[in-house]
């Protein structure tokens, strides 16, 4: 944490003085290194960075969703290609913000970014398309740029001025559309500035964005790859399912629950494999160690979502084939590539981070959860394992190493176990799911009591049952287990409240 404070651009936010990349694990370990610590720096880190990328051009103003980096320190003119993997990620970052924070803010990212992706990025079978060109017709970023004419013609003098004055666009020469979409000018101060009534001008900003959405759709789009990657798939199946975790979307339940079946009954080989694409109606080539982590991770989440046992059983399908697969047995860590695919000269093994999460890192913190999960000590072996395969890489370079010490970080905590008991249909269950899910809480193991199977499936819910016939949940957290309680207001006050965020009120920026 202290190499990234020393690179941290302390007025625009981000990492370095150039170009900025979205980078979500570096964030995502900094939040978690606040929920051990309490780091004020750490959380004031995340806000400025996310708020300005939220803000700036990185971030499709309109359609939502976020292009791939900025080519300024600004956060201003990004490199406008889209790609799933990287909103997915950003996605369930902001989920995460909104936990920790409670800022409306963080939701709104959120929800516009599974907006994008329903409207632009799911095919027809209920997948996610793999990414969209930056460029149409030759010409980079001509889709999602302006010029005051189109405004002045769409909008009319009024609203294209106050639009004008929010997003920041200049006058520019002929009919080059020249002008990023960025928020220029925070709400309160255009009130303001235009003298305007706080209730006129939200009315202005949703017609006036709706209007130019609306005549963007008309232009040539960009071109949308239609590869269904299988890794990348279920790094979307854990927002959407994160998605309806936090946001309480059903929406987004039944999203992430179609993909997920889809990618478990199309995806499989003949002989046992996972396969990495779907296109044209067929699947081919074996797949990667990213894809069974990261699809590992969504079926994961998915349980964690429905406490369905068909996800947990599914999950320990794909676990025992990805250690087959890519596990080395000798000096622990996994592969990239697997057994049975074409045999090659030489077997990377990769720990790093690089523009998506180590596949290693997401496969090891996958496994240590289904290890807890399932009471399956070998999968906890595996991930220590290979923790330990990494740590002479991570002590050199550890902010290349994110992931990995993320999964390092769960390791090393005492899980805070909690166990529902009882009918999932009764009202009582939705409150007590808000308490537990209202805050941010990485280090967290959930599950459900449904009948003697589940019990041998997932030992922690042995013994657990509702009492008087009222569903209950069980919770044990730093080594001690408490009474079971009954309602969302008594496990809130049984929970380890996360650390306080302090604001200095005088600090105006």
């Amino acid at each position: 944490v202290g190499i990234l404070e020393e690179k941290f651009d302390a007025e625009e936010g981000g990492f370095g003085a150039g170009m900025k990349f979205l980078e979500p694990m570096l964030y995502s370990i900094l939040l978690r290194h606040w929920t051990r610590t309490g780091a004020g720096e750490s959380i004031r880190m995340l806000d400025k960075t996310l708020t300005n990328m939220a803000k700036g051009g990185m971030c499709d103003q309109l359609g939502g969703g976020f292009h791939r980096y900025s080519t300024d320190r600004k956060w201003r003119v990004p490199h406008f290609e889209k790609m799933l993997c990287d909103n997915a990620l950003m996605a369930k970052l902001y989920l995460d913000m909104a936990q920790a924070t409670k800022q409306d803010l963080y939701k709104e990212v959120a929800h516009k970014i599974f907006k994008y992706v329903l409207s632009e990025m799911t095919s027809p079978e209920g997948v996610f398309y793999s990414s969209q060109d930056a460029d149409t017709d030759g010409e980079e970023g001509q889709y999602y740029c302006w010029t005051m004419k189109e405004f002045l013609d769409l909008l009319g003098p009024r609203n294209s001025r106050v639009m004008a004055r929010y997003f920041g666009l200049t006058s520019t020469k002929g009919t080059v559309r020249e002008n990023v979409l960025f928020i220029k000018e925070p709400i309160e101060n255009l009130e303001k500035l235009e003298d305007i009534a706080i209730f006129e001008l939200d009315h202005i900003l949703r017609k006036s964005k709706e209007t130019l959405l609306q005549a963007r759709g008309q232009r040539i789009r960009p071109f949308t790859d239609k590869k269904i990657i299988t890794g990348w798939n279920g790094l979307m199946i854990t927002a959407f399912a994160s998605g309806y975790i936090v946001l309480h979307s059903k929406k987004y339940l039944d999203l992430a629950l179609r993909a997920g079946d889809f990618l478990c009954r199309n995806m499989w080989s003949e002989n046992g494999c996972l396969l990495r694409v779907y296109i044209n109606g067929g699947s081919r080539i074996n797949a990667y160690l990213e894809d069974y982590a990261y699809l590992l991770e969504g079926l994961i989440t998915l349980y964690e979502a429905t406490f369905d046992q068909m996800w947990i059983e599914r999950s320990i399908k794909l676990a025992e084939r990805m250690v087959d697969e890519f596990y080395d047995e000798n000096d622990g860590g996994f592969f990239m590539t697997g057994f049975s695919s074409e045999a090659l000269i030489a077997r990377l093994k990769n720990a790093a981070d690089e523009a998506i999460p180590s596949a290693n890192a997401v496969a090891i913190l996958s496994l240590l959860k289904l290890g807890h999960l399932t009471g399956n000590k070998r999968y906890r072996d595996i991930g220590a394992n290979s923790i330990n395969a990494f740590q002479g890489k991570i002590n050199k370079t550890p902010v290349a190493y994110a992931g990995i010490l993320a999964a390092a970080d769960f390791m090393e905590s005492s899980p805070t176990e909690v166990i529902f008991a009882g009918s999932l249909d009764d009202p009582a269950v939705d409150q007590i799911r808000v308490a537990l899910h209202q805050d941010y809480r990485p280090n967290k193991i959930v599950a459900w009591n449904e009948n003697d199977r589940t019990s041998n499936l997932i030992p922690l819910t042995k013994g657990k049952s509702a009492v008087d016939g009222t569903p209950s949940v069980y919770v044990c957290q730093n080594e001690t287990c408490h009474p079971p309680v009954k309602s969302g207001k008594a496990l809130t006050g049984i929970l380890e409240p996360p650390p306080e965020i302090r604001i200095n009120i005088f600090d105006y920026d």
